[in-house]
């Protein structure tokens, strides 16, 4: 993980590359991964990505994410 310190990259694009290589080299049926983004500035981002293996069905529902310090957003009503 060290390596993607000095990415000049997007949050979302590093944290796919993550997903993307820990899918290969570990071949899960399912993988959520959740990365926290601190940079200087006081900004923060939280990047969620997941990955299920094509078929792949949970046996119960999985639970939501929650972002510690915030809200769920909604998509506002039309």
């Amino acid at each position: 993980l060290w390596s993607f310190r000095n990415e000049g990259a997007f949050h979302e694009a590093v944290t796919q590359r993550i997903l993307d290589d820990l899918v290969a080299a570990t071949q899960p049926r399912f993988l959520r991964l959740l990365s926290r983004w601190n940079v200087r500035g006081g900004i923060f981002t939280h990047v969620l990505s997941e990955h299920r293996q094509e078929g792949w069905q949970p046996r119960c529902s999985l639970p939501p994410v929650h972002f510690a310090g915030a809200t769920p957003w909604a998509p506002p009503l039309a």
